[in-house]
């Protein structure tokens, strides 16, 4: 992407990394972040469509630094490494340590918590196209089977109807914010 974006920050602005609040002064040049906010007033009558990245200045709600991520299926945990097929049917290696911290959902767990075809996501250092060795560790649900609908939670009702909610993605524009990934650059 070219240009600059110019992100605003204020005392009300949150840091996270990892899964974990962090302070602005955590943050060092190189990081890659995601911004989530609002564009700044440009004094154009287009108010509805804000500027596309690199191209203006955001005023920032939340800046969250974006740490290597691999994805993927366990299908062996041995001494504290775990191998996984990723998305794409590439095998992965994953290292994990006595600092490695556990998640299932947003709750802090153990490496118990992973199994033999257990999905994870490990976020931490990349030291080869193939390997990370993990910070993080988050267990997720499996996906649904292709072609077949996620389950609703037990207790929930099912109207028939699809929710008319809108959702923001990384790099896309809602009604509510703006998110975007910025490599941090320094002075």
């Amino acid at each position: 992407m070219n240009g600059t974006e110019t992100v605003d920050t204020s005392s009300s602005t949150a840091y996270t990394k990892e899964m974990q609040t962090i302070k602005r002064s955590d943050l060092v040049v190189g990081d890659v972040v995601q911004v989530v906010g609002t564009p700044a007033s440009s004094g154009s009558s287009s108010a509805s469509t804000p500027p596309p990245p690199g191209t203006g200045t955001v005023k920032a709600t939340q800046v969250s630094v974006i740490e290597p991520t691999f994805m993927g299926r366990v299908t062996a945990d041995s001494n504290g490494t775990l191998t996984l097929v990723g998305p794409n049917g590439q095998l992965l290696t994953v290292s994990t340590g006595a600092s490695t911290r556990y998640y299932k959902g947003r709750t802090r767990t153990s490496s118990s918590a992973i199994s033999i075809g257990s999905h994870v996501t490990a976020e931490g250092a990349q030291t080869g196209l193939t390997h990370l060795n993990a910070d993080v560790v988050a267990v997720a649900p499996p996906p649904p089977a292709p072609g077949r609908a996620p389950s609703p939670p037990s207790g929930a009702r099912s109207s028939g109807r699809s929710s008319s909610g809108s959702s923001s993605s990384t790099g896309s524009a809602s009604s509510s914010g703006q998110s975007s990934s910025r490599s941090v650059q320094g002075s």
